[in-house]
């Protein structure tokens, strides 16, 4: 399969994760997910994405915190991005209504 590179999606919502995860394949990615900072940061070591892109309110940690430890690695690594887009679990009607 060719693919467009590969992203690693760092993201403890598992709905959110696996929305970002469909988008990026049905655009030709190849995507890792973590559900953690440390499990996203072993994951961009180990894999060296194109693209990173980091929730930044993790449960172990934050995502400009896994930025901070990933400019200390050696050699050219991932772009990143992060996102502090609140959520809720049940919108109030007036709230959808204004999607």
């Amino acid at each position: 399969m060719n693919t467009q590179g590969t992203i690693v999606v760092v993201e403890d919502d598992a709905h959110i994760c696996d929305l970002v995860d469909m988008l990026l394949r049905a655009e030709g990615y190849r995507v890792i997910q973590a559900g953690d900072g440390a499990t996203g940061l072993a994951a961009i070591e180990r894999e060296r994405p194109r693209v990173a892109i980091l929730d930044a309110g993790l449960p172990d940690t934050d995502g400009l915190e896994v930025v901070r430890r990933l400019r200390n690695l050696p050699g050219p690594l991932a772009r990143w991005a992060w996102s502090s887009v609140p959520t809720t679990t049940s919108p109030s009607p007036s709230a959808t209504a204004s999607w």
